[in-house]
């Protein structure tokens, strides 16, 4: 009887020790450790992801659409369906498709939600769902560009999640954001997956941006651009242009570029637009601005006779020379000719400390601030730092790091009567009622008697000077030609055979318009602006007076007078 009352007694405490023990357990789970384990349920059967949708156009000046969205897809797993993650890379693989090597270490430990890989097409990611249940996929915004490579450096591109990485995209990212959207991913009772607000339909954004580029004009220079640059063999190009009058930038092209829709794949030094990030020495181009230092401050008397002496001159050791020898010439044919001695000669009296802050006041050795798109500043050094040579080399465009931005704005002065109204790429951002419209500024950079004078030895280089390439038959244009040894930084010394051609002015002289500029780098055909970017200035200037419906006008019964490139 006791043994029996004694075993029951036992088992009853037994029982108690086991059910106490149990409600202790679960008061611990549920009071102390209830926020770890809500925390660890919801990693396994819950995800947020934040995505933004209806990003803002981009259109050119006229409302051609440069930027829009288009609906892909973003393929994810829970890692705990996947027992085998090598076989999912070999999924992927069969549809040109690949994991990063990061989401694949998270597959391999079968880590909570992961993504495989996003920016899939559509249709594409449906048959993979069909196909393997346990891949799933959600719907967001991709950007997708009509005019791709042609506009590529200045409109830029976005990443991943659809944010601004390059160009006006990146530069007005702030505008251009879409709305933020949370995406709620979770499993249902029988640990099925579930995802909320997926696979929605893109609305049109109320959010724009207009750029100043005329997308036509844009498509037609790219055009000539690259059919020229095959032609003199060059191993890049770029060509843009502005209205002098309103400081537009129309277009701005250059080549070699990439595909924004996978930028991935070219690089990095092709993203960025040469119009504002290409450094170089500017050579005889730089000649109308040190000719516009010497009217405006020297009182320059173009009827002065300078001896160029037959083509070679030394200063401080080093010998200047002339690609053609010239006795005397007057000073209105120094620039005509593109005599660096000559300009070497007049400006050798100059005071050097004017003349360096004529440079500052001019734009270089500073950014023009431009919004939109990155920009350097190039390199005017200090006027203390300043040797023997620099006010010769400079006066010539050497020694002088600029951007074509530089001086397409100081021509395109000179084309106003002297007035600059500041360049810009953004017409306007819309948001819905709210317009917003940069500051557009304009200021003197020369006396309107210095600038007349200008536009007219410009002219005469086209019609009897260096750049007689660049005359048309149709519209009278004003410019000058440029050829500058390349520097190789890293050798410390000029290249042997790599030079940089250039070509820049405006057109109609007669009531100035646009201000443009074309330079090729290394060309192989003939290495000066005169007989290579002069031809492609001219053929543009013709197609977009042709385009703004410019009543042209033949000027000249031939062309027997060019040169031969």
């Amino acid at each position: 009887m006791w043994n029996e009352r004694f075993k029951l007694s036992f088992v009853l405490i037994l029982l108690s020790i086991v059910i106490l023990s149990i409600f202790v357990r679960l008061a611990y789970l549920q009071i102390y450790k209830h926020d770890d384990y809500l925390e660890y349920a919801k990693n396994q059967s819950l995800r947020k992801v934040q995505l933004h949708k209806n990003r803002g156009v981009i259109y050119d000046r006229k409302g051609v659409v440069l930027a829009e969205n288009k609906k892909s897809a973003s393929l994810y797993v829970y890692g705990r369906d996947i027992q085998d993650p090598y076989r999912i890379k070999l999924i992927l693989r069969d549809y040109n498709l690949a994991i990063n090597s990061r989401n694949y270490n998270y597959l391999r430990k079968r880590e909570g939600f992961i993504w495989l890989t996003r920016n899939v097409e559509v249709v594409k990611a449906r048959k993979i769902s069909e196909r393997y249940p346990y891949i799933h996929y959600i719907l967001q915004e991709n950007r997708y560009y009509p005019k791709g490579e042609d506009v590529a450096k200045i409109v830029g591109f976005t990443g991943v999640d659809n944010q601004g990485l390059q160009g006006v995209e990146y530069a007005l990212d702030g505008r251009l954001k879409g709305e933020k959207r949370n995406v709620i991913y979770l499993r249902d009772s029988r640990n099925r997956p579930i995802l909320l607000k997926d696979k929605e339909y893109i609305s049109e954004s109320s959010k724009g941006v207009y750029l100043t580029i005329n997308s036509e004009i844009q498509e037609t220079a790219g055009i000539i651009l690259k059919k020229d640059m095959n032609r003199f063999g060059a191993e890049k190009g770029m060509a843009a242009g502005i209205n002098v009058n309103t400081g537009e930038i129309i277009f701005s092209v250059s080549y070699p570029s990439y595909n924004p829709g996978n930028f991935e794949e070219y690089s990095k030094s092709t993203w960025k637009s040469m119009l504002t990030n290409y450094l170089f020495e500017p050579g005889s181009i730089f000649k109308a601005i040190t000719f516009g230092f010497l009217l405006e401050h020297e009182n320059l008397n173009l009827n002065k006779q300078v001896d160029c002496e037959n083509g070679r001159y030394t200063v401080y050791g080093h010998t200047y020379n002339d690609v053609h020898a010239y006795d005397k010439l007057k000073a209105s044919e120094v620039i005509v000719n593109s005599s660096n001695i000559g300009t070497v000669k007049l400006t050798s009296e100059a005071n050097g400390k004017k003349f360096h802050d004529f440079l500052v006041k001019m734009g270089f050795g500073q950014s023009s601030g431009v919004l939109g798109i990155s920009e350097e500043k190039g390199l005017l050094r200090n006027y203390d730092e300043w040797s023997g040579l620099s006010k010769p080399s400079i006066s010539i465009g050497q020694e002088i790091y600029v951007t074509p931005l530089q001086i397409l704005q100081y021509y395109a002065a000179v084309a106003n009567d002297g007035v600059l109204v500041s360049p810009h790429l953004i017409k306007k951002a819309v948001n819905e009622e709210e317009i917003f419209k940069p500051d557009v500024s304009s200021k003197r950079l020369l006396s309107e008697n210095t600038a007349k004078t200008l536009q007219m030895l410009l002219k005469r280089v086209v019609d009897n000077g260096t750049g007689v390439n660049a005359s048309s038959e149709y519209i009278d244009i004003g410019g000058k030609t440029g050829t500058a040894q390349k520097f190789l930084i890293d050798q410390g010394r000029y290249s042997y055979k790599n030079y940089v051609a250039s070509f820049v002015g405006f057109f109609p002289v007669s009531s100035p318009e646009i201000a443009m500029i074309v330079i090729y780098d290394s060309p192989s055909v003939s290495i000066y602006g005169g007989s290579t970017a002069a031809y492609t200035f001219e053929s543009i200037a013709e197609q977009i007076m042709l385009q703004k419906g410019y009543k042209i006008q033949r000027l000249r019964v031939d062309s027997e007078t060019k040169k031969s490139s």
